[in-house]
């Protein structure tokens, strides 16, 4: 999928997460990319990405799902939000958090004549919906 917007750019990356795919994820992030929320915050690049590696390489110990939608243009041309659900068994129990992304900000960079697209942030709202 080719990107040409900020929009787009949110939707391959959380495609990217719902697929268990690092490397498409990686590969919409900017160098700098950092990540906030509740549970982990002020990530930087390197952080953020060993946290969704965690998540996605134990996916079937934890039986992780995720599911997205709502992908909206923010406050600017630069930022969007979107609401994601992810599912999981932690110690045994059943969790299921709905994300609402305050904040995905994209940079527009120029290479060799092309528009290139990277993800610079992402602050995060968690509301845990199930705990039992």
């Amino acid at each position: 999928m080719s990107v040409t917007s900020g929009e787009q750019l949110v939707e391959k990356y959380l495609a990217a997460y719902k697929a268990y795919d690092l490397a498409a994820m990686d590969a919409c992030t900017d160098p700098e990319f950092t990540f906030s929320d509740p549970a982990f915050p002020s990530l930087n690049s390197k952080q953020a990405k060993g946290m969704f590696s965690m998540f996605v390489n134990n996916r079937e110990k934890n039986k992780m799902e995720l599911e997205y939608k709502d992908i909206k243009k923010g406050i600017n041309d630069l930022t969007y939000t979107a609401t994601y659900t992810v599912r999981y068994i932690f110690t045994g129990r059943p969790v299921t958090n709905v994300i609402q992304s305050t904040r995905w900000v994209y940079l527009v960079c120029y290479s060799a004549g092309r528009v290139i697209y990277s993800l610079r942030c992402s602050t995060t709202l968690v509301k845990v919906l199930t705990s039992t």
